[in-house]
């Protein structure tokens, strides 16, 4: 018997899945786009749409992003070659990116996504938390909001929305914490945008790319007690909980295990 919950995220799943379909059948002579997706929602319409992956294009405004939006691809468009590349892995989105710059259509998807510069007075230190807050605050659905992200040259935060909620944002956006604030669009994200983003790098050997195998080298685990750990739903595999130890891991892919970490 299923409770009310899993009756609620069966039912969004399959609203999800519709629309998928929908706007693959709308993307005859033209790109169409969903709103931004957490990538738990990535993974359900990447593997749904399984027969039509050449055509889907997940992107949030800048490579690595973390909320992206699916782009369906009319078929003249889509490149060809991405059988086997996972969904979260950056040889895929290089692979569309180059496609659509090849025919200068690169442009085409700020139609849909516009980059924000979120300012502050300087006399606040402003969190993201703080940020996504203000945001909510003016009414806006999460869905139209993708990453809050801190450029790594100059420090300054970025958001990246649905370009039809920019305008709103700019006229409406004044306060966030206890601080005046401002957002201004951006035709497009200066060539010196990087994310600032803190990592530790490890380096491993793994016997194979088994979920469990990869699991053991990142965590210090013996085989048994990684197998373990999945088996009783500790280990996330981009962002759903995965319990097949033989499951194949990719480049690219997101691995949470608790007590332990976030890997990519």
């Amino acid at each position: 018997m299923k409770n009310a919950g899993e009756t609620r995220q069966n039912g969004e799943t399959a609203v999800l899945c519709a629309r998928a379909e929908e706007l693959c059948r709308r993307a005859c002579g033209e790109i169409t786009a969903t709103d931004f997706l957490t990538p738990g929602e990535q993974r359900i319409v990447f593997e749904h749409m399984a027969g039509e992956r050449r055509r889907l294009f997940f992107w949030g405004g800048y490579t690595g992003s973390e909320r992206r939006i699916a782009f369906f691809m009319p078929e003249w468009l889509a490149p060809d070659g991405d059988a086997g590349i996972g969904l979260f892995a950056k040889e895929r989105e290089e692979l569309f990116l180059s496609k659509l710059e090849e025919l200068s259509f690169s442009d085409e998807l700020y139609n849909f996504i516009c980059p924000m510069i979120l300012r502050g007075s300087g006399f606040e230190e402003l969190s993201h938390r703080d940020w996504l807050g203000a945001l909510m605050a003016l009414g806006l659905k999460r869905n139209v909001l993708g990453d809050i992200a801190v450029n790594g040259s100059d420090r300054n935060t970025w958001i990246f929305v649905k370009k039809s909620s920019a305008g709103f944002i700019m006229d409406e956006l004044h306060r966030a914490g206890r601080d005046t604030v401002s957002a201004e669009a951006a035709l497009r994200l200066p060539e010196s945008f990087s994310v600032l983003r803190e990592y530790q790098e490890i380096h491993v050997t793994v016997a194979s790319m088994r979920l469990d195998g990869v699991v053991k080298a990142l965590c210090g685990l013996s085989r048994e007690d990684a197998s373990k750990l999945v088996a009783r739903g500790d280990v996330s595999l981009n962002c759903f909980e995965e319990y097949e130890t033989d499951r194949e891991v990719q480049s690219g892919d997101i691995i949470s295990v608790k007590g332990f970490g976030k890997y990519i």
